[in-house]
């Protein structure tokens, strides 16, 4: 119920970054992998690098509940690329990196 409602308001012209983010989580949760990150993808066009590191973030999580190791390390990289000091995404790294071993 609740991701149908935040579809709804998603729909909105006065949609936030913060009512997308809720979205995508949403979807996540419900295993709507293309939604959530059809949301992450549009992110990375923004020219605020937190954000694009945030969808990269995001994209590499949605990639590890997919058990998508490879494509989610490339993701986590690429947001350390843009923010070495991002704690987010070194530690999804870690994760990922036992998770392959």
């Amino acid at each position: 119920m609740a991701l149908v409602a935040w579809k709804q308001v998603n729909k909105s012209v006065n949609k936030t970054l913060t009512d997308e983010g809720e979205l995508a989580r949403l979807a996540l949760m419900n295993e709507d992998f293309a939604l959530a990150e059809e949301i992450y993808q549009a992110w990375l066009d923004s020219v605020d690098i937190q954000q694009q590191v945030s969808a990269l973030n995001n994209l590499g999580f949605s990639s590890v509940l997919q058990k998508k190791y490879p494509q989610s390390k490339a993701y986590f990289e690429r947001a350390l690329e843009q923010d070495p000091l991002n704690t987010k995404a070194l530690n999804n790294l870690k994760l990922v990196n036992t998770l392959i071993e």
